[in-house]
């Protein structure tokens, strides 16, 4: 399996040949513009985003870059990865199963009115408009926002993005997903940013943060709305979302389309990364 490259840095509006995973003996450069901020609308920062609090917790970047051995590099990777992975699934699952417990409540017709004033926060955090009134409907279009992104696709994601954790971005700014932001100053000036452009990539204090901003932008933007469905459906016929699944849905991740798609399932499978548990509540894997 090849690295995708990182150390370009192409413009927004190019399709870079660099884009791709080369070979294994390739070793990446580190400075690519990552390929989420193609999408503007996807990628922008989440209106309803709750920053962390004040207690900011700063965590440097493993330096990836040590590893001349390609496979050393990945395991190191991803056992850096996973366990930050569970931990921003875990919180997400918790509040899946409140918004759940609601909706039993509301169908016993025992929502009382501090559980609607609860329930009502979540509908705003997830960036839903209020209803007048609370109807099953209510949860349906909820629980399609209030759930986990399988671990297989969030580790894949990250590792092409940030070309293993060595990117510019990543080093720099804990951001190994592209996340684009748009406010002067709220992050990295890509050093080869198109004419015309004011994006900024964003800085995050520690991966933790980068990797709950990553699943919340996945459950609040329309471009992933395909995404959505597709793990909505999941869960109606009893199956556990698989990331090789739901990659369906991150045409507008990057300006590639399908063929990002393509590369994201090619490294989930030969990676094994469906191997990999998307939250404690999950017990089995992809």
């Amino acid at each position: 399996m090849g690295e995708p490259s990182a150390d370009r840095e192409p413009s927004a509006g190019k399709e870079p040949s660099a884009d791709r995973e080369p070979s294994a003996g390739k070793e990446p450069s580190a400075d690519k513009e990552p390929s989420a901020g193609k999408e503007p609308s996807a990628s922008k920062e989440p209106s309803a985003y709750q920053e962390p609090s004040a207690n900011r917790i700063y965590e440097p970047l493993p330096d990836f870059t040590q590893y001349k051995d390609v496979k050393k590099k990945k395991s190191a990777f991803f056992d850096f990865m996973h366990p930050r992975v569970k931990a921003a699934n875990d919180a997400v699952w918790e509040e899946r199963l409140r918004v759940q417990a609601f909706r039993n409540k509301f169908a016993a017709g025992s929502l009382t009115n501090a559980m609607k004033a609860e329930l009502f926060a979540i509908i705003e955090q997830y960036d839903l408009d209020l209803p007048t009134e609370i109807t099953d409907n209510t949860f349906t279009e909820l629980l399609l926002r209030v759930d986990v992104v399988p671990a297989s696709l969030i580790l894949a994601q990250a590792a092409n993005e940030s070309a293993w954790g060595t990117s510019r971005f990543a080093r720099e700014g804990r951001n190994l997903f592209g996340i684009w932001c748009y406010k002067p100053g709220c992050g990295l000036k890509p050093k080869r940013r198109s004419v015309g452009s004011k994006h900024e990539v964003r800085v995050f204090d520690n991966v933790q943060e980068g990797i709950a901003f990553y699943i919340y932008n996945i459950n609040i933007g329309h471009a992933y709305d395909h995404l959505r469905a597709l793990r909505a459906a999941s869960r109606e016929e009893e199956e556990k979302p698989t990331g090789l699944e739901l990659a369906a849905g991150l045409t507008r991740y990057s300006e590639r389309g399908q063929a990002y798609v393509d590369e994201i399932r090619k490294m989930i499978r030969q990676n094994n990364l469906s191997r990999y548990l998307t939250n404690r509540a999950n017990t089995q894997t992809d």
